[in-house]
């Protein structure tokens, strides 16, 4: 169908009954105007849209088309410079795509189809100037892809085609595509032709000695089809080393390949391939590049040579800069390690990752203030440069360190002390200094550092906090710990017993009537307190004491202790009774005695009181009644519980049996 080719003024909507139409060829080409809505009523039946819109410069119109029936495509958008719609076609059926979108300078759209019959896509964007997209085709069949992205100067995504194995001509397929530089990962097996393939594609510099020329270089004696393969492109020193290899070797391993290729290779560079190139050139190879393998990095420079001590591990130490031949190919690496001829003394202290000084570990002024390491940059050639370096340390003022472990624990009544020690790193003298809200029974010697003072009644099962700082002048530390003071293990009070105070009877001096000796008043104001009688062996029948107490505003009872070894001719005892006293208790502690009644009198001003107490040893035990006993004191109690418990268990038993049996024998009856 060519309906309106070069209709150069055509610029209508057009409403067309379309659904017994096989072909649309050249429909619009040459339509330099027309740039109108279409809709055709149904295009399922349409086989071939060869050049619908070529040239037809000013259509820029959405297409909604039933394309599942078309097999041609061929240049369907060929210099539609201003087309710039999506696409989403059927391509299931497709098998031409040649030139579909050469010279569409405008469009630039996701690619998306369906290719499984795919198999020419020869020019398919060149000169499309603006696309820039992925491209994902499936497909077993194509044969032809040559200039595919020839002069796609903004192209530089990924080519992805499931299969490339049958292709013959890869030849310009990205020739003056000056933006790519994208991996190839092509089945080149089947390949005749890869002339011009990569030329002039100025950014592209990839490893591609992974694609097999075999084929290629021997169709050489009919087509040379390595020339100009990748002249002027991007390809860097060793990428055009590997190319050469591969050239070589399969030369080298096929005898049968001895056509005098001319790959050109124009503007490129080699060097570590300079063996293989010579080969080739032996064998009557053409080649326009040129061998440069550089010199040395020409210097190294540390953007710094200083670190603080006390760092982290593997802290950077600076960035290694290694300045190159100013002629060397723009691109060149160099490469930094601590791999010198002769290596610097403290080249293990550090590492070097990209082109980078780490310090392993911390670095301490005091032990160590400098290191000296070498460095050695080596360009991708080989060419090399060791150069020495001096890191120093700076010193950093460090802290103080106590060196002392503190005394936590104090004893009520008894001397603490603790002496705190502390050193500088940098030997500076230190000032000590106690905090104001450390205990009042604490003091501190700020010349000697003891920590000293004598914990009171008071201060008895408390935690104090104390704190102490300590400077060098520059840096303060605070040491700060814990004091518990403990009790004295005594009861608290008079001889033992709160209220009362001690009185220390008269010693025996042998006699018969005993000692008279005078007591030690009751502390003022106590309340209650106690006798303790303590008798040894005597021979003697009746010995009687007599104790005399004064009592000083006391209204409480003191407590006496008579404590006499055992004696031939005396015997010790003790009683009060003070019938001012709120409370009074007796205990009485005997050993052998033969007396039966000991007696003594209390006096107190002009009051007296005598109290007959029976003789130690003589008192019986008082009974306690079955309320008043303990757990452990009523264990006959709890066997009898348990017999009784068995009894009763035992008798449940032998009565349950009795009633089975009794049962059993009826039935037998019945």
């Amino acid at each position: 169908m060519v309906c309106f080719r070069a209709a150069e003024s055509f610029n209508q909507p057009l409403n067309f009954d379309t659904q017994n139409v096989t072909d649309m060829d050249a429909m619009f080409e040459w339509a330099e105007s027309f740039n109108s809505p279409i809709n055709f009523s149904d295009t399922s039946k349409v086989s071939s849209m060869r050049q619908m819109f070529t040239s037809a410069t000013s259509f820029n119109q959405p297409l909604n088309f039933d394309t599942q029936n078309v097999e041609s495509m061929h240049m369907m958008f060929g210099s539609a410079t201003s087309f710039n719609q999506p696409v989403n076609f059927n391509t299931s059926n497709v098998r031409d795509m040649y030139s579909m979108f050469g010279g569409a300078t405008s469009f630039n759209q996701p690619i998306n189809f369906n290719t499984p019959k795919l198999y020419n896509v020869a020019n398919m964007f060149a000169g499309a100037t603006s696309f820039n997209q992925p491209i994902n085709f499936n497909t077993s069949s194509l044969q032809y892809i040559a200039e595919m992205f020839k002069n796609a100067t903004s192209f530089n995504s990924p080519v992805n085609i499931s299969d490339t194995s049958r292709v013959n001509y890869f030849s310009s397929m990205f020739e003056g595509a000056t933006s790519f530089n994208q991996p190839i990962n092509f089945n080149t097996s089947n390949a005749t032709n890869f002339g011009n393939m990569f030329k002039n594609a100025t950014s592209f510099n990839q490893d591609i000695s992974n694609l097999d020329f075999s084929v290629a270089l021997k169709r050489g004696q009919y087509d040379d089809g390595m020339g100009d393969f990748a002249s002027n492109s991007g390809l860097s020193i060793k990428n055009y080393d590997k190319i050469l290899k591969n050239w070589h070797d399969a030369v080298k391993n096929d005898p049968s390949i001895t056509f005098h290729h001319k790959p050109s290779s124009a503007g490129l560079k080699y060097c570590a391939a300079t063996a293989e190139h010579d080969f080739l050139v032996g064998l009557g190879w053409t080649f326009n590049d040129t061998r440069d393998c550089g010199i040395a990095p020409q210097d190294i420079n540390l953007s710094s040579n200083t670190i603080d001590e006390n760092t982290p591990p593997n802290t950077k130490v600076a960035d290694i800069a290694m300045p190159s031949d100013p002629n060397d190919t723009p691109g060149d690496i160099n490469t930094a390690s601590l791999t010198c001829a002769t290596p610097g003394a403290d080249d293990n202290a550090f590492t070097i990752t990209n082109n980078k000084l780490y310090l392993k570990n911390p670095a301490d002024y005091e032990a160590k203030n400098s290191y000296s390491i070498c460095i050695r940059a080596t360009d991708e050639y080989g060419n090399f440069l060791d150069k020495n370096f001096t890191i120093n340390i700076n010193n950093n003022n460090e802290l103080p360190v106590v060196t002392s472990t503190p005394i936590t624990t104090a004893t009520q009544g008894s001397p603490y002390s603790y002496t705190i020690t502390a050193s500088d790193p940098e030997n500076a003298p230190l000032t000590f200094t106690a905090s104001p809200s450390n205990p009042s029974w604490l003091h501190f010697n700020p010349s000697t550092h003891v920590v000293s003072g004598t914990p009171s009644q008071a201060d008895a099962g408390k935690t104090f906090q104390v704190s102490f700082t300590i400077s060098d002048g520059t840096n303060t530390i605070e040491h700060k710990y814990n004091i518990t003071v403990r009790g004295n293990g005594n009861n608290q009070g008079g001889n033992n017993n709160q209220g009362g105070g001690n009185n220390q009877g008269g010693g025996n001096n042998g006699g018969h009537n005993g000692n008279q000796g005078g007591g030690n008043s009751g502390s003022a104001g106590g309340r209650g307190g106690s006798n303790v009688v303590n008798n040894y062996t005597h021979y003697h029948t009746h010995i009687t004491n007599q104790n005399t107490r004064n009592s000083s505003n006391g209204s409480g009872g003191g407590s006496v202790t008579d404590s006499n070894p055992a004696r031939s001719d005396s015997n010790n005892g003790s009683n009060v009774n003070d019938s001012n006293s709120d409370s009074s208790s007796n205990k009485d502690s005997n050993k052998s005695l033969t007396d039966k009644t000991i007696s003594s009198s209390s006096h107190r001003g002009n009051n007296s009181s005598n109290c007959q107490c029976p003789v130690a040893g003589s008192s019986k035990k008082e009974k306690k009644s079955f309320f008043d006993m303990t757990i452990g004191e009523l264990w006959w109690f709890w066997i009898l519980i348990i017999l009784i418990l068995i009894g009763i268990i035992a008798y449940l038993v032998l009565r349950n049996r009795d009633r089975e049996n009794e049962f059993k024998e009826k039935r037998v009856g019945f």
